[in-house]
């Protein structure tokens, strides 16, 4: 599809009470030029725009940031295997990059971390402390829904520890809301 054929269909899904046009996917900075013809013209269009994102890439997200409204950057964890062990620090550096890029042009951000029944109170205290020195940023823990590989969820007691581990750390705003995606069989 063309950018325009994006929009064409954005605007015959638009309805009154449109928050915003949601760019997601796989990754949606991995789409390149794509992604920033279809945000801007999504912002054309008189649209706010909301990515969700890896953040894997901060050259990538900065070709979009200025057709963004709002971003959601899903940091991962070391238990999460989204990259071998070593590597992890290096991708944690890049979700951070693009949080403190989005931030600083007045991008509304979130963080969204996916929990495991593995995930350590130290893992997202680790986490939360180089956060909190980038800025004070919402950060949303999602309790993994059980689904294909993933045979179990953290029970919520152990959601709530992760919570307090990020709150000591210094997160002030935090919402733990599910996979609704899972839930509603989406994905």
């Amino acid at each position: 599809m063309t950018h325009e054929e994006v929009l064409r269909y954005v605007k015959r899904l638009t309805t009154p009470d449109i928050h915003s046009i949601s760019l997601t996917g796989g990754e949606p900075l991995l789409a390149g030029n794509f992604l920033v013809d279809v945000a801007r013209a999504c912002r054309r269009a008189g649209f706010a725009t909301y990515l969700e994102t890896s953040g894997e890439s901060s050259e990538a997200m900065e070709k979009v940031i200025c057709y963004l409204d709002f971003a959601a950057i899903d940091v991962k964890l070391p238990e999460h295997r989204a990259v071998p062990r070593r590597s992890w620090r290096r991708l944690f550096e890049k979700e951070l990059a693009c949080v403190k890029f989005a931030l600083e042009r007045g991008v509304e951000t979130f963080v969204k971390i996916v929990v495991l029944p593995s995930t350590q109170p130290k893992t997202i205290t680790h986490v939360c402390k180089h956060l909190t020195r980038v800025a004070r940023i919402p950060l949303v823990i999602q309790p993994v829904t059980p689904a294909r590989k993933v045979h179990s969820a953290p029970s919520m007691t152990h959601v709530y520890r992760l919570a307090q581990a990020a709150a000591r750390a210094g997160v002030k705003h935090i919402a733990i809301i599910p996979q609704m995606h899972k839930l509603m069989k989406v994905l």
